[in-house]
């Protein structure tokens, strides 16, 4: 099933919830509903504080919306961890991007 633009608002809706309860309004986020190479979503975080979110148009989300939008902000929260504890060999962009950070998010999250 593609997902649908109430799909896409429903994602964006939550992203931002967890955004506005962790106070990390530091972040300019710009929510995009597009095809995304191999993913549900990804999450594109630059060291200015720039985050693009994706979701896809073209995969399956039956397993929920919800979990895929926390999932994403997990690896905004984890990408901001590690910056605030070693900022000079790292960068968020690089973060967002490590596939050992998606088994970090879901153990987070408990999936």
């Amino acid at each position: 099933m593609k997902t649908t633009k109430e799909d896409f608002e429903k994602f964006k809706r939550i992203f931002k919830y967890w955004l506005k309860k962790s106070g990390m309004t530091q972040y300019n986020v710009v929510f995009k509903h597009e095809w995304v190479p191999g993913a549900s979503a990804d999450i594109d975080i630059e060291a200015s504080n720039d985050v693009v979110v994706r979701l896809s148009t073209d995969r399956d989300v039956s397993f929920g919306i919800s979990s895929m939008a926390k999932h994403e902000f997990g690896h905004l929260v984890l990408a901001e961890l590690i910056r605030q504890i070693n900022p000079p060999k790292y960068t968020a962009k690089m973060l967002s991007r490590e596939e050992s950070t998606a088994d970090i998010i879901a153990l987070l999250l408990g999936n």
